[in-house]
């Protein structure tokens, strides 16, 4: 999940939420990972959250983030367009921003072939 938006639109909160719903215990709150790039919480699956904002592209950039992304786990990442080349081809991305009349809104966009395999999985239901 590619999380968009700008400062305080809620990336945080939505991970939250995510890690709740996967059974995070309701006393652990997911933080910002900005200074530490990535943290992991216990849930199943695993879900990782990864804040991109002080991180730049580099070759390095590359390797590092290649260990969060695997079919076992969920992947959050904050601010991917500090470091677009690293970022899983097929992917979510949701964008946040205030809503007209208070409130947030989200913006889902699913790559085509992450779409495809969604709607055949629905289909399948």
């Amino acid at each position: 999940l590619l999380l968009r938006g700008e400062l305080g639109a809620g990336k945080t909160t939505l991970v939250q939420g995510l890690a709740w719903a996967l059974g995070l215990p309701r006393d652990r709150y997911a933080q910002s990972p900005t200074y530490a790039l990535a943290l992991t919480y216990p849930t199943a699956p695993p879900l990782h959250h990864l804040d991109l904002y002080r991180f730049g592209e580099t070759p390095l950039a590359a390797g590092l983030l290649d260990d969060y992304f695997d079919v076992a786990a969920i992947t959050c990442v904050e601010w991917p367009e500090h470091a677009p080349r690293s970022l899983p081809r097929e992917h979510f991305a949701i964008t946040l921003s205030d809503a007209l009349g208070g409130g947030r809104s989200a913006v889902i966009v699913a790559t085509e072939g992450l779409a495809q395999r969604l709607a055949a999985w629905v289909a399948s239901l």
